[in-house]
């Protein structure tokens, strides 16, 4: 489904806005990672992919310490669909809360699900974790995005948002190796401990732009 999908996109032309040139340098931002604002979005992306890559290696390894490896599908599908759900709902509904309080709360919510990860002693237990911590996932993703596109100049606003995904995908990156060497070295339960320890450092990095939303225009 991905190669039909890609290539539909890339020869529609009906909805191509015109192209213009932009200057860089005209708004006098340079590279946008000058604003603290979007270093901290970034930080908390990078902490935000650390519960993907955990999930995605651990949820395997586990599977396949309690003689059942097919059905580490199946807790990937619970992650996937609680995602899913999530943002169905949360793009349903329209909250009052300041998106800097909303960033905190996502992390702390997030940072929560984690523990129960800690304590499943069965596949169907760590599907029904994992389909939790889903759920939080995805409101969080939209909350940064929501906050970057209001930091940015429209003209810069991908460039914003690339280094979002940039922070996002190291996370995945870097924890998916570390949890493996986790669970290699202390068994696919430990492997938890990784997301437990990226979550808290969200919390903190979110807990930055809360506390301080007049200085960061969070």
């Amino acid at each position: 489904m991905l190669i039909p999908g890609v290539f539909a996109l890339v020869v529609q032309r009906g909805t191509e806005p015109p192209v213009e040139a932009q200057d860089a340098t005209k708004d006098g931002l340079g590279s946008v990672t000058r604003l603290a604002n979007v270093r901290l979005l970034a930080l908390l992306m990078v902490a935000t992919g650390v519960l993907v890559g955990t999930v995605d290696i651990v949820s395997v390894a586990f599977a396949e310490q309690m003689g059942q490896p097919a059905a580490a599908s199946l807790v990937l599908s619970a992650y996937a669909v609680g995602s899913c759900l999530a943002r169905l709902l949360f793009g349903a509904i329209k909250l009052q809360t300041p998106l800097h309080r909303l960033l905190l709360l996502g992390g702390l919510a997030t940072a929560a699900t984690t523990l129960p990860l800690l304590l499943v002693g069965s596949v169907a237990a760590l599907a029904g974790a994992v389909l939790v911590a889903g759920l939080f996932f995805a409101p969080t993703m939209i909350v940064a995005m929501s906050l970057v596109e209001r930091l940015m100049p429209e003209h810069r606003l991908t460039e914003g948002m690339t280094w979002l995904l940039a922070g996002l995908n190291v996370g995945v990156t870097l924890c998916a190796a570390a949890s493996g060497q986790v669970v290699d070295d202390s068994g696919a339960r430990a492997g938890f401990t990784v997301a437990l320890c990226g979550r808290c450092g969200g919390v903190a990095r979110g807990a930055v732009g809360a506390s301080a939303p007049a200085r960061t225009q969070l």
